[in-house]
């Protein structure tokens, strides 16, 4: 498992995942489209509820990026892996945009549906936070590689990061929220497929498009190191 983290193998994985994602990824997004063009209006919310197809994909993504954040840091603090370390980087950049992305399409949809843009809503206070931790290691990423700060500092963050996803998903559940409560989980699915199953779509489409972001990122990285590199050799 460890020898899919080297450096080569690494790059070469992320080159084909990046060249087959890009070929297919725009097929996919037109799908995605006409799959929301062609799912019904919602009788209460009217066409404001489509805002659901931006919303959710973002905010299941910007949880998902704090596990993958946190796993990553483990492993590059713990064994040492540089790429490791440049995907909990990537992946926090992934979080962070995602999580932005849910927050903004969640006041535009809120303040049709609530009549506010915001309020101190334990869902929405618990995902700003999340942002918040994101821009937070981000930001230290630049004084560890200076030897500013430690690397177990980045790891605390991250801590906090994957602590905030339960708080998140269970917000609705365990404290009072305008927020609407799950509405993915089987058991308490109730959307009508027609609305469903574009919505799946768009967040399996969406998916693809962070492992191809992922994917070119480290590409880039690597392959401007191994070209400092081999131009250090000939120098």
């Amino acid at each position: 498992m460890i020898v899919l983290f080297s450096p080569k193998v690494a790059y070469k994985i992320a080159y084909y995942m990046e060249k087959v994602l890009g070929a297919i990824l725009p097929i996919l997004l037109v799908i995605s489209g006409y799959l929301v063009y062609r799912a019904p209006v919602d009788i209460v919310q009217g066409i404001s509820y489509l805002w659901i197809y931006l919303h959710v994909p973002a905010a299941v993504i910007s949880l998902f990026s704090a596990m993958f954040v946190c796993a990553f840091v483990s492993l590059g603090w713990v064994y040492k892996i540089s790429v490791a370390n440049i995907l909990s980087v990537v992946c926090a950049e992934v979080g962070l945009v995602s999580s932005l992305i849910a927050l903004f399409s969640g006041a535009i949809w809120g303040s049709q549906t609530w009549g506010a843009w915001w309020v101190w809503d334990m869902r929405l206070t618990s995902e700003l936070l999340l942002a918040i931790l994101y821009a937070a290691f981000l930001t230290t990423e630049q004084a560890v590689k200076m030897r500013m700060i430690s690397k177990r500092i980045q790891f605390y963050i991250s801590l906090l990061i994957a602590f905030n996803v339960p708080l998140i998903h269970f917000s609705v559940e365990w404290w009072y929220s305008l927020h609407q409560t799950s509405t993915l989980l089987s058991s308490k699915q109730t959307m009508p497929y027609s609305m469903y199953v574009p919505l799946m779509y768009a967040m399996f489409v969406a998916v693809l498009f962070c492992i191809w972001y992922v994917s070119r990122q480290l590409r880039l990285i690597y392959a401007v190191r191994f070209q400092d590199e081999a131009l250090s050799t000939t120098s």
